[in-house]
């Protein structure tokens, strides 16, 4: 159930993110420090970040809800994240962030990675459980 609902969470904030980058791009490249020089680096950003949380969205929603399993489907979450995470550090190891969201999306990160492995290891502990009832 945890999993579950940690899945439709990010599933949530994918379809969001794809919702406001394509139709409010503005919004989201100031939010994160950003501004469009161009109309095509505005397209663009609509286009790599929209389609992107889209892609992820589909994925998840095919994975985690058309009976793939769940373990399969935390552990591309925590791939995910933990890639985000570590290409964060490595930035924020050569460049001093200007913005708060810098490191509030650091604490999201982290606290993604954290819930997602613990979802894991329930997920693997209940899995294991219902193994063990069939035997018996």
């Amino acid at each position: 159930m945890f999993a579950r609902l940690l899945v439709g969470l990010n599933l949530i904030l994918f379809v969001a993110l794809a919702i406001g980058t394509l139709f409010d791009p503005d919004a989201v490249l100031a939010a994160i420090g950003l501004s469009a020089v161009s109309g095509s680096g505005r397209i663009e950003f609509q286009v790599l970040m929209s389609g992107t949380f889209f892609g992820l969205a589909v994925l998840l929603t095919g994975g985690a809800f058309a009976g793939r399993s769940m373990a399969r489907v935390l552990s591309g979450l925590l791939i995910l994240y933990v890639a985000w995470l570590v290409s964060r550090l490595i930035a924020l190891a050569t460049t001093a962030p200007d913005q708060p969201a810098t490191l509030a999306f650091l604490t999201f990160e982290v606290a993604m990675v954290v819930l997602l492995l613990l979802a894991s290891f329930l997920e693997k502990r209940s899995r294991q459980r219902s193994i063990f009832s069939r035997d018996l």
